[in-house]
């Protein structure tokens, strides 16, 4: 499941990397079923207009959100703990990689960053679940 969100218009550039704006969160979601990793990827970009800021350009944080599965991964195995991490990151990837291709006209600040931090960020997330793995493990 994919959803783009668009937020609120941020003032200036400046305000865009104070506010940490190449954000992303990630939550461990356990539904009844199948838990998993909601990745979202987020990047500011940047569209001429006057009046927006100093400079005349305004800045958008635009978002997507992808769901890495969790259901047939055994966390307490190196090699599934491995394939996890790919999809995080192959999520996240993907996840910046829409935001740029779905606004061609307004340019990503920085595609490597939004990749890097939303893979770092879902990491945490999946390290609290291999160590919640481990602990019903007993390991």
């Amino acid at each position: 499941m994919t959803q783009i969100h668009l937020r609120t218009p941020i003032k200036s550039a400046r305000a865009v990397f104070a506010a940490g704006a190449l954000t992303l969160v990630a939550a461990l979601a356990f539904s009844a079923e199948t838990p998993e990793i909601i990745v979202e990827a987020a990047a500011p970009v940047k569209h001429a207009t006057a009046g927006h800021s100093s400079s005349g350009v305004a800045t958008e944080l635009l978002s997507v959100r992808y769901r890495v599965q969790l259901a047939g991964l055994d966390l307490t195995r190196h090699a599934d703990v491995e394939k996890l991490t790919q999809q995080i990151h192959d999520a996240a990837a993907k996840g910046c990689k829409q935001i740029r291709d779905e606004y061609p006209l307004r340019p990503m600040t920085d595609q490597a960053t939004c990749v890097s931090t939303a893979t770092d960020s879902a990491m945490q997330t999946a390290r609290a679940a291999i160590a919640e793995a481990e602990k019903r493990a007993g390991h």
